[in-house]
């Protein structure tokens, strides 16, 4: 009887533990404008964020290193084989306010129930809406800093009171009148141990030195 008291505790144990790690895995996603669609693979392990830019042929054109607890970028080019230390941008500026409206929707994405966040910007004529899974993606708001992009995509999400864990699984941006301007379009989501190499420089590849 003892033993099987431990057993189903060690199990339980073992369950909770799974359950409170952070995302590891790969996800694929579409940037998509209105003319051209770009795809892109994040790696996540831990601190360590690897993103491959693809090109219309479906190989790998650039590659981005991010280590979120250091805070610093690596570009990778494996055509030149050579690598590069990406120098820390400006902080983007918003003119206006960002109005946060979570609301009631939701969907299905990869699985994953999602919540419509509304983000709205009068002065810049702006609005964007994020289709937002509540789980275990402890890496996107480090990521999101990190990279410090200036994209409005990007900017908004970092705008709403910080829920640890979402991610934006689907954004697409529009003007007031609801004209379209971008999206991003999550298409694959997969968990899976991942080895450390993949975040770490080729031997064979040399610094960039202008």
């Amino acid at each position: 009887m003892k033993k099987h008291i431990l057993v189903l505790f060690l199990f339980s144990a073992i369950s909770v533990i799974s359950i409170a790690q952070p995302f590891e895995g790969v996800m694929d996603f579409n940037k998509i404008s209105a003319v051209d669609t770009i795809k892109y693979r994040y790696y996540v392990k831990g601190n360590n964020v690897r993103i491959e830019e693809m090109n219309k042929k479906g190989v790998i054109a650039g590659i981005m290193l991010v280590d979120l607890v250091k805070g610093n970028i690596l570009a990778l080019s494996p055509d030149r084989k050579m690598y590069m230390e990406v120098p820390a941008l400006s902080k983007p500026i918003i003119t206006g306010k960002v109005e946060v409206n979570k609301t009631s929707g939701t969907k299905i994405i990869n699985g994953y129930t999602c919540k419509l966040w509304r983000m709205r910007n009068k002065a810049e004529n702006t609005e964007v809406s994020y289709w937002v899974a509540e789980d275990k993606f402890d890496f996107f708001n480090g990521l999101l800093k990190v990279l410090n992009r200036k994209d409005k995509l990007s900017v908004y999400f970092m705008q709403a009171p910080t829920v640890v864990g979402a991610m934006a699984l689907e954004a697409t941006e529009r003007n007031l009148l609801r004209d379209f301007k971008n999206a991003i379009v999550t298409t694959k989501i997969e968990k899976k141990v991942l080895d450390a190499s993949l975040f770490s420089i080729p031997a064979e590849y040399k610094k960039y030195d202008k």
